[in-house]
């Protein structure tokens, strides 16, 4: 028995237009836009409240280094506001 080659934190079946990428265990897709240099970010962040929250989308103009900083920089964001949350919800118990 062979062990298969990691693949990407999410199929590529479920997010069409591009390959889904794991950071700091939040996944996300960078898609290609309409023009040059065009870029779509969706992040799902995992244990939203509602349903709305659990996706954003980020459309930005510049290099793909630059979406991924980008959502790599949201995602930094995002868990530093669920770990103040978290913090003051223990304090408060």
């Amino acid at each position: 028995m062979t062990a298969s080659p990691p693949g990407p934190a999410i199929s590529s079946d479920a997010l069409p237009g591009g390959v889904g990428m794991d950071y700091e265990g939040v996944e996300y897709v960078v898609r290609a836009g309409l023009g040059r240099n065009e870029w779509a970010i969706v992040i799902h962040f995992p244990g939203a409240s509602e349903a709305l929250a659990r996706s954003s989308v980020v459309r930005l103009q510049g290099t793909r280094e630059k979406a991924n900083s980008v959502a790599h920089e949201r995602t930094r964001n995002w868990l530093k506001r669920q770990r103040l949350m978290s913090g003051a919800a223990s304090q408060q118990t």
